[in-house]
């Protein structure tokens, strides 16, 4: 049996060889967590401890919390190592020594590596540097992970040092150098580090670099025997061996890559048409070619090419070199060309016959001058005086033109002309919206006075049209008196919403109009855009009123009863215009705005306003706080009994402002709820059943107002505690305790389909 064993344990621990009974084991967690911060488990026998408990974690945060008081401190508990250590590696410097067969050059190859360690868990990765035509895959050499030491331990820390040999799957590693954070980090461990050693090296090696070194051209000054011997060379161009100048590839060599830019500029403003022509210049250190390619501007008009220059040798004479190309046949002349020490900020350089200017240089142009000793200059700019561009003026619109003005316009700003974009959101909000005013003829013709005209102005498009309706046995075709289309003022710019108004003069197809009147639509839109319109600006006019009537009378009511001429109690329009007239000149008060206030206070659409309700108005301070003032001021000089009949009245106003405000709420909130519920009348059925406790068909105030406020938040309609007990106010009238639903619900059905 002992035979066996032995003999199983001699075998390789691979599939088909033995047994490989896997027993599973628990995982045992490897942190702890101490006020709120993971620190690693220290490890007991070779294994880590078992999962912590609340109590371990309870005893160890009483631990530190005696430790703080013992030192009167509050300390930071250690971080764990995975966070005190994030992103920091340890960098050493190694070599192996790789055994060479059936080589008589060498016997072994010495292979340099780095050895990197992660400080944050304890592996370590090994890449070896890449070099060029090695013939080797180099590179990652061994992946990140943990080395094993032995069959039970890792390598760690202590482990490595410079002059330490370490072994990794059967390789050994000589470490014999590190990075200075290696050093400084080891130092502050307590870790004694060795001064670095010297790196042994291989004859293959070191022949592969003299090898490279010689013929790359490397150190030509050294004496090298037969292969730098003129002989050599000279006998090899004999037998056809293309031979190149040695400083040909050495120039090859330090300059590749390396390219001097310049800004330059060529002024061809003494030719016909000519203009100053912007270029870049690239002077390639590998070769000494040169190149220019165009800096084209926005809307320069020049042809877009490339290249002014293609990539070459630039002659100083190009027409000597041209010449004795020619002559010999070839491309190989003895005219000298450009060199970097030729170019410098301000000169010239002769290109084909161009003169062309150098004006800047990039920043590596300018170090590379430097450190050869020839500094650039400051740059130049050359300024070019902007050239005046006559203002185009397109012809003048006629009416033969095919089209409208704007369609014209198109064919005389562009080659290929589009439609006039139109303002779509314009056109949708004001759909069919119209402002129609009655206008008269200003002129002195008796035949021309008596006709009337409908001005009509569309908000969709700024479109006017003018209509004139037509009258029996006047001699004049009544209809369309001038299309629909867009109309310019005298100053060049189109008619806007903003120029009509009762009172205004236009001049349309050659007449000069007077708008007289308006309807109901327009004097609402005037009224509601007071931006627009300041002639309908209703509280800008009875500021004016206030302003204007109060300075003349020391009673407001007596100022308004004197307009009642004929005692009616009621204002009409002519009263009122003639009476306004009487304190305003035209230019303070227009014909538009007497309009205003009269269609305003008009609730009865008969001509007439209530002088009293008007009086109430301009008393208010809504108006305007400084006009009040001065009427208080006028008030506190009048007698004791005129006061309280005016405190009287006041307090009369206000009841009739309240009145007026709750009802206007009530309308409000009645047709909103019925539009609210219109869709949903199970909903408020269903909330009146919930508060219906004894199957009697009829709720209480309190219920009625509970399930408004239960339907109302499901159907997203909002209702405040004051207008829930307006609404319950208005259902529940003549002091009624008790509501039947159902003849609520069908009261509310049939206000929604009637449109109440």
């Amino acid at each position: 049996l002992e035979t066996v064993v032995e003999m199983e344990r001699s075998l390789p621990n691979l599939p088909g060889y033995r047994s490989n009974s896997h027993t599973s084991k628990p995982r045992h967690q490897q942190f702890r967590y101490v006020n709120g911060y993971a620190i690693e488990r220290a490890p007991t026998e070779g294994k880590f401890r078992p999962a912590h408990t609340l109590e371990r974690a309870a005893e160890a945060k009483r631990d530190l919390s005696e430790r703080a008081e013992a030192t009167g401190t509050k300390r930071r508990p250690e971080l764990p190592q995975w966070l005190a250590h994030h992103r920091e590696v340890l960098q050493f410097q190694a070599f192996f020594k790789e055994a060479v067969h059936d080589s008589p050059l060498e016997r072994y190859r010495v292979r340099y590596c780095v050895i990197f360690y992660y400080l944050e868990d304890g592996t370590m990765q090994v890449s070896e540097p890449r070099q060029e035509n090695s013939g080797m895959p180099q590179g990652i050499f061994v992946k990140r992970h943990k080395f094993p030491k032995d069959a039970d331990n890792y390598y760690e820390l202590p482990d490595l040092n410079v002059g330490a040999d370490v072994t990794i799957y059967g390789r050994t590693f000589h470490i014999y150098d590190c990075n200075k954070f290696t050093r400084d980090f080891l130092a502050k461990a307590d870790i004694d580090v060795p001064p670095a050693e010297v790196p042994p090296t291989d004859r293959y090696t070191a022949r592969r670099s003299d090898v490279m070194r010689r013929e790359t051209g490397g150190d030509p000054e050294v004496y090298r025997g037969i292969l730098t011997n003129p002989t050599k060379t000279f006998v090899e161009a004999r037998l056809g061996k293309f031979i190149r100048h040695p400083d040909v590839l050495r120039k090859f060599l330090q300059g590749d890559r390396k390219v001097l830019r310049f800004n330059c500029a060529w002024d061809d403003r003494t030719s016909m048409f000519g203009l100053v022509h912007r270029y870049k210049l690239h002077y390639y250190l590998a070769d000494d070619t040169v190149e220019i390619v165009n800096a084209h501007e926005a809307n320069s008009g020049e042809d877009p090419f490339a290249r002014m220059l293609a990539r070459t040798r630039l002659p100083k004479d190009h027409e000597r070199a041209i010449r004795e190309a020619s002559l010999s046949g070839s491309e190989t002349v003895r005219t000298p060309f450009y060199s970097w020490t030729d170019f410098k900020i301000g000169g010239y350089i002769n290109v084909f016959g161009r003169a062309i200017r150098l004006l800047d240089a990039d920043e590596f142009t300018r170090r590379f001058f430097e450190e050869n000793g020839s500094p650039l200059g400051e740059p130049i700019d050359v300024h070019e005086e902007p050239v005046p561009r006559p203002k185009y003026e397109p012809p003048p619109y006629t009416a033969f033109t095919i089209g409208g003005e704007e369609d014209s316009l198109g064919s005389c700003y562009s080659l290929e002309p589009r439609p006039p974009k139109k303002d779509l959101k314009k056109l949708i909000e004001n759909d069919r919206k119209q402002l129609r005013f009655h206008a008269k003829l200003v002129t002195d013709v008796p035949e021309d006075q008596i006709r009337d005209f409908a001005v009509t102005f569309y908000l969709a498009d700024d479109t006017i049209s003018v209509y004139e309706p037509p009258i029996r046995n006047s001699g004049i075709v009544g209809g369309r008196f001038m299309q629909r289309h867009r109309v310019k003022r005298p100053d060049g710019r189109y008619f806007a919403e903003s120029d009509f108004f009762v009172g205004a003069q236009l001049r349309l197809a050659g007449h000069l109009f007077r708008l007289t009147d308006t309807d109901d639509f327009t004097q609402r839109y005037m009224m509601g855009k007071p931006r627009h319109f300041p002639m309908a600006d209703i509280r800008r006019i009875i500021r004016k009123l206030i302003t204007k009537l109060r300075s003349h009378s020391s009673d407001i009511r007596v100022t308004f009863r004197s307009l009642d001429k004929d005692g009616s109690g009621f204002i009409t329009f002519d009263e009122l215009r003639q009476v306004l007239r009487d304190y305003f000149y035209d230019a303070d008060l227009t014909e538009h705005e007497v309009l205003t206030v009269l269609r305003y206070f008009d609730h009865d659409k008969n001509g007439r306003i209530d002088y009293n309700e008007f009086a109430s108005v301009l008393e208010s301070d809504d108006a305007s706080a400084e006009s009040f003032k001065a009427y208080v001021d006028l008030a506190s000089t009048a007698t004791r009994e005129e006061a309280e009949e005016e405190e009287k009245y006041r307090a009369r106003a206000r009841e009739v402002d309240e009145s007026t405000s709750r009802r206007q709420r009530l309308e409000y909130l009645i047709r909103n709820f019925t539009q609210a519920f219109m869709n949903r009348k199970g909903l408020l059925t269903q909330a009146f059943r919930m508060m219906d406790k004894d199957f009697s068909g009829k709720v209480s105030r309190e219920g009625f107002m509970e399930a408004l406020s239960l339907s109302s938040t499901s159907a997203r309609f909002s209702l405040a505690d004051s207008d829930r007990e307006l609404l319950t106010d208005h259902y529940f009238a003549d002091g009624a305790t008790m509501l039947n639903y159902d003849e609520f619900m069908d009261r509310l059905w049939t206000d929604a389909v009637s449109g109440k």
